[in-house]
């Protein structure tokens, strides 16, 4: 067997597009499970088998990049890191919060915000899957502010946002920290941060959960399905689309609990 077969399988596939196969070098265990994800992106091949015995492909999380005669250097965070004055929250803060965002005490405990005096915007810390904080975003709630969010990142990760209190192999991704913090009350939760969301991002949180619901904002449904399509694949168990008639963070409470737990698997 050889790494042509993987490129006969990805010669079929649009750029953007994950299939799922039986891998060519373990042939997927005695069951012929198909175990193989193959992705192109960018005139890259991206491939991975999901067997841990798989002596080749080396097992959950890991992956071989084969580039093709179109190579494109793979895509960089901008590190901008924010260096201004912050300060707690004061309490008309908090209550204004709770108000525009739904945000009660648990989600502060949960999102940990502070606030950036000097811009008067509200510093969101952004989290990686093991809880560090890798950057911020700073939302101005200011009615004519042209730059509503300003992502600054400490070091060059994926800008997504991971809020894990349930510990569960499944996930909701949502566009924003308050949409990712409030679902992340029923659900775990990854928001966007507005950074899309190409491979790197999508392996990244497929790394860390068997199961994905896309759920972005209202206005952003064909948004959330093109990704289904796309990325859907690198999901071991199942990837499906959460269709909203209003944002996640504009929810009433028991409305938000209701619709998550219907898309929270066991």
């Amino acid at each position: 067997m050889s790494i042509a077969e993987v490129k006969l399988i990805a010669s079929e596939l649009e750029d953007g597009e994950t299939v799922r196969e039986v891998c060519p070098f373990c042939q997927g265990g005695s069951g012929g499970e198909k175990s193989l994800n193959v992705t192109v992106d960018q005139g890259a091949i991206l491939w991975n088998c999901h067997r841990a015995s798989c002596l080749e492909a080396g097992g959950v999380g890991s992956g071989k990049l084969v580039r093709t005669s179109e190579r494109r250097e793979p895509r960089k965070a901008r590190i901008t890191p924010y260096e201004g004055e912050l300060a707690y929250l004061t309490d008309e803060w908090k209550e204004y919060l709770a108000q525009k965002i739904g945000w009660k005490e648990w989600h502060l405990e949960e999102g940990r915000p502070m606030l950036a005096p000097e811009d008067n915007r509200v510093a969101f810390p952004i989290f990686s899957p093991m809880g560090l904080r890798r950057g911020w975003v700073l939302r101005s709630y200011e009615p004519y502010d042209k730059y509503k969010a300003l992502t600054r990142m400490d070091i060059e990760e994926p800008h997504l946002s991971y809020y894990r209190p349930n510990n569960t192999p499944h996930v909701v991704v949502v566009e924003d920290i308050p949409s990712a913090v409030r679902a992340s009350r029923y659900a775990d939760a990854v928001a966007l941060c507005g950074g899309g969301l190409g491979l790197d991002y999508a392996m990244e949180v497929a790394a860390h959960y068997r199961s994905v619901v896309w759920a972005l904002d209202a206005d952003a449904t064909a948004t959330a399905i093109r990704l289904n399509r796309q990325f859907g694949m690198l999901f071991k168990d199942r990837s499906s689309v959460l269709v909203l008639e209003r944002d996640l963070k504009d929810e009433q409470e028991e409305r938000l609990c209701t619709m998550l737990e219907e898309y929270t698997y066991e």
